[in-house]
Protein backbone atom coordinates (compact mmCIF):
# COMPACT_ATOMS: atom_id res chain seq x y z
CA UNK A 1 0.00 0.00 0.00
CA UNK A 2 1.16 3.26 -1.42
CA UNK A 3 2.24 5.73 2.18
CA UNK A 4 -0.05 9.25 2.23
CA UNK A 5 1.03 12.44 3.13
CA UNK A 6 -1.67 12.67 6.45
CA UNK A 7 -1.62 16.44 6.08
CA UNK A 8 -4.01 16.48 3.38
CA UNK A 9 -6.77 13.93 4.13
CA UNK A 10 -8.39 14.78 7.41
CA UNK A 11 -8.75 17.78 9.96
CA UNK A 12 -7.70 15.12 12.99
CA UNK A 13 -4.17 13.75 10.94
CA UNK A 14 -3.00 17.36 11.02
CA UNK A 15 -4.55 17.78 14.99
CA UNK A 16 -2.24 14.63 15.62
CA UNK A 17 0.98 16.04 13.53
CA UNK A 18 0.52 19.68 15.42
CA UNK A 19 0.55 17.65 18.72
CA UNK A 20 3.60 16.16 17.73
CA UNK A 21 5.09 19.21 16.37
CA UNK A 22 5.14 20.51 19.89
CA UNK A 23 7.77 17.69 20.88
CA UNK A 24 8.54 15.12 18.40
CA UNK A 25 11.04 15.70 15.40
CA UNK A 26 9.79 14.18 12.03
CA UNK A 27 12.64 12.24 10.39
CA UNK A 28 12.31 10.35 7.02
CA UNK A 29 10.25 6.54 7.62
CA UNK A 30 13.07 3.62 8.11
CA UNK A 31 13.42 1.27 5.30
CA UNK A 32 12.01 -1.13 6.88
CA UNK A 33 8.60 0.65 7.42
CA UNK A 34 8.14 1.47 3.78
CA UNK A 35 4.79 0.37 2.27
CA UNK A 36 3.58 0.76 5.94
CA UNK A 37 3.83 3.96 7.72
CA UNK A 38 3.98 7.42 5.72
CA UNK A 39 5.50 9.47 8.85
CA UNK A 40 7.91 9.08 11.20
CA UNK A 41 8.77 11.19 14.27
CA UNK A 42 11.33 10.68 17.01
CA UNK A 43 11.63 12.26 20.58
CA UNK A 44 14.43 11.94 22.78
CA UNK A 45 13.95 12.52 26.57
CA UNK A 46 17.34 13.35 28.76
CA UNK A 47 17.18 13.13 32.82
CA UNK A 48 20.43 13.97 34.39
CA UNK A 49 21.45 13.96 37.82
CA UNK A 50 24.30 16.10 39.21
CA UNK A 51 26.27 16.42 42.59
CA UNK A 52 28.26 19.27 43.79
CA UNK A 53 26.88 21.96 42.13
CA UNK A 54 26.62 20.34 39.24
CA UNK A 55 30.37 19.38 38.96
CA UNK A 56 30.23 15.72 38.77
CA UNK A 57 26.88 13.80 36.63
CA UNK A 58 25.99 11.03 38.68
CA UNK A 59 23.97 9.93 35.20
CA UNK A 60 22.63 10.75 32.18
CA UNK A 61 19.81 8.33 31.41
CA UNK A 62 17.43 8.79 27.93
CA UNK A 63 14.31 8.03 26.66
CA UNK A 64 13.46 7.46 22.63
CA UNK A 65 10.11 8.13 21.40
CA UNK A 66 9.59 6.86 18.28
CA UNK A 67 5.91 6.96 16.47
CA UNK A 68 4.89 6.12 12.94
CA UNK A 69 1.41 6.90 11.41
CA UNK A 70 -0.47 5.81 8.27
CA UNK A 71 -3.55 5.94 6.40
CA UNK A 72 -5.69 3.55 5.00
CA UNK A 73 -8.88 2.79 3.36
CA UNK A 74 -9.13 0.12 6.46
CA UNK A 75 -7.56 -1.56 8.82
CA UNK A 76 -7.46 -5.38 9.41
CA UNK A 77 -6.30 -8.15 11.51
CA UNK A 78 -3.69 -8.88 8.81
CA UNK A 79 -2.55 -5.21 8.71
CA UNK A 80 -1.75 -5.10 12.26
CA UNK A 81 0.46 -8.23 12.09
CA UNK A 82 2.17 -6.77 9.55
CA UNK A 83 3.27 -3.19 11.23
CA UNK A 84 3.63 -5.45 14.75
CA UNK A 85 6.17 -7.78 13.14
CA UNK A 86 8.13 -4.84 11.83
CA UNK A 87 8.51 -2.66 14.83
CA UNK A 88 9.56 -5.64 16.86
CA UNK A 89 12.09 -6.39 14.73
CA UNK A 90 13.03 -3.11 14.33
CA UNK A 91 13.43 -3.14 18.19
CA UNK A 92 15.69 -6.21 18.47
CA UNK A 93 17.53 -5.17 15.76
CA UNK A 94 17.95 -1.12 17.34
CA UNK A 95 18.53 -2.66 20.37
CA UNK A 96 19.73 -0.77 23.38
CA UNK A 97 21.44 2.85 22.22
CA UNK A 98 23.70 4.55 24.50
CA UNK A 99 22.81 6.05 28.14
CA UNK A 100 19.24 4.52 26.92
CA UNK A 101 16.84 2.69 29.33
CA UNK A 102 13.39 2.73 27.67
CA UNK A 103 12.71 3.15 24.05
CA UNK A 104 8.97 3.05 22.65
CA UNK A 105 7.79 2.28 19.67
CA UNK A 106 3.92 2.91 18.48
CA UNK A 107 2.31 2.77 15.01
CA UNK A 108 -0.50 4.53 14.57
CA UNK A 109 -3.09 3.18 11.73
CA UNK A 110 -5.62 5.70 10.88
CA UNK A 111 -8.33 4.03 9.16
CA UNK A 112 -11.19 6.04 6.74
CA UNK A 113 -13.55 3.57 7.20
CA UNK A 114 -15.19 1.66 10.76
CA UNK A 115 -13.01 -0.83 12.24
CA UNK A 116 -14.51 -4.12 12.84
CA UNK A 117 -14.88 -5.84 16.12
CA UNK A 118 -12.44 -8.59 15.28
CA UNK A 119 -9.52 -5.74 14.42
CA UNK A 120 -10.48 -4.22 18.01
CA UNK A 121 -10.06 -7.31 19.80
CA UNK A 122 -7.31 -8.35 17.58
CA UNK A 123 -4.94 -5.25 19.03
CA UNK A 124 -5.99 -5.80 21.93
CA UNK A 125 -4.02 -9.51 21.80
CA UNK A 126 -0.70 -7.85 20.80
CA UNK A 127 1.83 -7.12 23.21
CA UNK A 128 5.43 -6.81 22.81
CA UNK A 129 8.55 -5.63 25.27
CA UNK A 130 11.68 -6.18 24.56
CA UNK A 131 14.57 -6.63 27.67
CA UNK A 132 17.88 -6.18 27.01
CA UNK A 133 20.36 -7.88 28.76
CA UNK A 134 17.69 -8.88 31.19
CA UNK A 135 16.49 -5.49 30.95
CA UNK A 136 19.53 -4.45 32.53
CA UNK A 137 20.73 -2.32 29.56
CA UNK A 138 17.12 -1.20 28.76
CA UNK A 139 14.02 -2.23 26.96
CA UNK A 140 11.79 -1.65 24.35
CA UNK A 141 7.94 -1.49 24.20
CA UNK A 142 5.78 -1.55 21.42
CA UNK A 143 2.38 0.21 21.13
CA UNK A 144 -0.41 0.05 18.43
CA UNK A 145 -2.87 2.53 17.97
CA UNK A 146 -5.91 2.69 15.24
CA UNK A 147 -7.80 5.42 14.84
CA UNK A 148 -11.18 5.02 13.12
CA UNK A 149 -12.55 8.40 11.33
CA UNK A 150 -15.65 6.94 10.46
CA UNK A 151 -16.66 6.60 13.92
CA UNK A 152 -14.57 9.25 15.66
CA UNK A 153 -13.04 6.26 18.04
CA UNK A 154 -9.77 5.20 19.34
CA UNK A 155 -8.13 1.89 20.08
CA UNK A 156 -4.85 0.56 21.37
CA UNK A 157 -3.17 -2.69 21.97
CA UNK A 158 -2.16 -3.01 26.15
CA UNK A 159 0.54 -0.73 26.11
CA UNK A 160 -0.40 1.93 24.00
CA UNK A 161 -3.44 2.72 26.23
CA UNK A 162 -0.24 4.73 28.04
CA UNK A 163 -0.66 7.35 25.35
CA UNK A 164 -4.34 7.20 25.35
CA UNK A 165 -4.30 8.82 28.67
CA UNK A 166 -3.29 12.19 26.85
CA UNK A 167 -4.87 14.10 23.94
CA UNK A 168 -2.44 13.16 21.62
CA UNK A 169 -4.74 10.51 19.39
CA UNK A 170 -8.03 11.55 20.87
CA UNK A 171 -10.62 13.82 18.58
CA UNK A 172 -11.80 16.19 20.80
CA UNK A 173 -8.96 17.46 23.01
CA UNK A 174 -9.45 15.40 26.13
CA UNK A 175 -8.00 12.18 26.60
CA UNK A 176 -9.37 9.00 25.26
CA UNK A 177 -9.35 7.00 28.72
CA UNK A 178 -9.47 9.01 31.42
CA UNK A 179 -6.01 9.13 33.55
CA UNK A 180 -5.58 6.06 36.10
CA UNK A 181 -5.64 6.83 39.94
CA UNK A 182 -5.09 3.41 41.43
CA UNK A 183 -2.79 2.31 43.43
CA UNK A 184 -0.48 0.31 41.28
CA UNK A 185 0.38 3.39 39.26
CA UNK A 186 0.71 5.05 42.48
CA UNK A 187 3.48 2.60 43.36
CA UNK A 188 4.78 3.27 40.18
CA UNK A 189 5.38 6.84 40.41
CA UNK A 190 7.22 6.41 44.07
CA UNK A 191 9.28 3.76 42.42
CA UNK A 192 10.47 6.16 39.74
CA UNK A 193 11.21 8.88 42.20
CA UNK A 194 7.98 11.10 40.44
CA UNK A 195 5.02 13.00 42.23
CA UNK A 196 1.86 12.94 41.08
Amino acid sequence: MTAEHPTTEHPYLEKVRARLRGFFDFEPVPAEFEGLLGSWAHFVQTDEKYFLSRKMNLYTVNAHRFIGIDVRESVTPEDLDRVFAALRSWAQKQGPGEQTMSTEYTAALISRQAVSEETAAHLGRLRCQVGFAMGLKGWADIGLVVADLENEQVYSNPFGKEQLQTTLWSFNDKPVIPPSNSWISKIRLIRCGCTG
